[in-house]
């Protein structure tokens, strides 16, 4: 088979989509019975083998997603906790009146003394004052008489809650800021170094900026939506450019173009500029929290420097398959996310159908049919996702991304170049502010006037599963018989 992790994929895609459906759960001995069992009859028959790797990681796929399921907290039937220790690992979100944070839960005192534990949980603090406000990635600290706001187990998880739980947390816990105590301090962590570059980088663009500029510039560099408001949301939403605000391949894309062009600059040779730029890709995974269209992309980066350095061939889809294939066995609820469906499908649909796209745009402009044929061929891959998550979809998304994604690397490089400068030259990164709030307006203006279209957005209600399958299986014919008359 020349694809083998396509076919491992799907199989393992199906295991988890039975596990879901029926809500049967196989135990490991029962995926070792059934394993040997399988052996005994494909050696006793001579049966294809094909067929017996792909029912083994059928029920692989459905024993890690039963496994994670079943995973339940120290807190079940509990509904307040008199004393916990553990670290904090991330400041989620601050709004007025509570603070989150990703906490590690290291040790729960009960009545038979202190009970050591390692359990990950979502730590809500309401009325943050004083130090509370100011938690660090790698404190530890104590709470006391803590609500446990809900547990994240059982097969009728919804919504936020089963997003949570396919982020490895455990359980939602609070209490008031006032009922912590810090007990002691990392004196060096990578996280705590991170934060405070980010920071530093927030602060230049907010003293710089116009305010909704300097929120956008914010949200294309760390991929965080959180920093602009509905309003400018929805912006994004119905104009199709939604993915330049949240962390995806293109900013990878966007960094490795920037990373390697300046090593080039400086002269430095191919094999030791493909290993700086993944040391600084994998840096730039750390600060945005490895979201999985990084971790998605930045693997794949890793997989062609593997086949480089070893001089192999490189298959595109078989390594994204590959991808797909671990990141669903660590952790089988990826694969009901929206991020994990648009990167992994809008990522298949350009491998698969830029190709065609692109020979049937006719003469124009290189760049230009590079840019539409990547982004029809995304469009097409993705709008049943879409469809179906936002029961909207974009019409004016291919004249938007051709309109602003190419300004994206020099924004990028003046905005980071001008933060650069601030720290030899204050004066001269005010100058280079200028042409990034420039830039910046510019987006902005196109968003407006993508809005003000009649029928830019289209809504479709809600969508049936079968008709998406539907949608995916006529495509995956035209694509396959597109293959066969370019054989021949």
């Amino acid at each position: 088979m020349k694809r083998r992790f396509s076919y491992i994929l799907i199989c393992v895609v199906i295991g988890i989509v039975v596990g879901y459906v029926t809500g049967y759960h196989l135990s490991l001995k029962g995926v070792g019975l059934l394993f040997i069992l399988l052996f005994l009859y494909n050696v006793l028959f001579d049966r294809n083998e094909t067929m017996v790797v792909g029912v083994l990681f059928v029920l692989l796929g459905s024993f890690v997603y039963g496994n994670v399921m079943l995973s339940t907290t120290i807190f079940k039937n509990a509904e307040v906790v008199p004393e916990v220790i553990g670290s904090i690992t991330q400041q989620l979100r601050s709004q007025r009146g509570f603070v989150e944070y990703e906490f590690n839960l290291e040790y729960v005192m009960g009545g038979e003394g202190q009970v050591a534990i390692n359990e990950k949980a979502l730590l809500r603090l309401t009325q943050p004052m004083g130090q509370a406000s100011y938690y660090q990635p790698g404190d530890w600290i104590k709470l006391s008489h803590i609500k446990v706001k809900n547990t994240l187990d059982g097969e009728s998880l919804q919504g936020y809650d089963f997003y949570l739980k396919g982020r490895g947390y455990q359980s939602i816990i609070e209490t008031n800021g006032n009922q912590t105590m810090k007990l002691q301090s990392q004196d060096w962590n990578l996280r705590q170094t991170s934060d405070k570059m980010k920071k530093s980088v927030e602060y230049y663009f907010d003293d710089l900026l116009a305010e909704k500029n300097s929120r956008l510039i914010k949200s294309i560099i760390f991929g965080n939506q959180g920093y602009l408001s509905r309003e400018e949301l929805d912006l994004f939403s119905k104009a199709g450019t939604a993915h330049i605000i949240a962390v995806s391949g293109l900013h990878v894309g966007l960094f490795v173009l920037l990373i390697q062009e300046t090593l080039r600059i400086l002269g430095m040779g191919r094999n030791q500029t493909l290993l700086i730029t993944a040391i600084i890709i994998l840096f730039y995974g750390y600060l945005v929290n490895f979201p999985v269209s990084i971790i998605r992309a930045s693997s794949m980066y890793y997989l062609y420097l593997l086949a480089y350095f070893l001089r192999r061939r490189y298959d595109s889809i078989n390594m994204l398959c590959l991808v797909a294939v671990i990141l669903l066995i660590i952790n089988p609820l990826q694969l009901f996310s929206i991020s994990f469906q648009l990167s992994f499908v809008a990522t298949l649909s350009i491998l698969l159908l830029y190709k065609p796209i692109c020979d049937r745009l006719g003469s124009l402009p290189k760049k230009v049919k590079q840019l539409m044929a990547i982004t029809l061929a995304a469009q097409i891959g993705t709008i049943p996702i879409i469809a179906y998550h936002f029961q909207q979809v974009s019409v004016v998304s291919l004249l938007t991304n051709i309109a602003i994604v190419p300004i994206l690397a020099p924004l990028l490089i003046v905005a980071l170049c001008g933060f650069a400068i601030s720290f030899i030259s204050f004066g001269l990164s005010q100058l280079i502010a200028y042409s990034v709030n420039g830039l910046l307006s510019y987006i902005f203006w196109i968003m407006e006037g993508a809005n003000q279209i009649p029928f830019s957005s289209l809504s479709t209600g809600a969508i049936d599963i079968f008709v998406i399958l539907c949608y995916y299986l006529i495509l995956t014919a035209i694509r396959l018989n597109l293959r066969r008359k370019e054989i021949s």
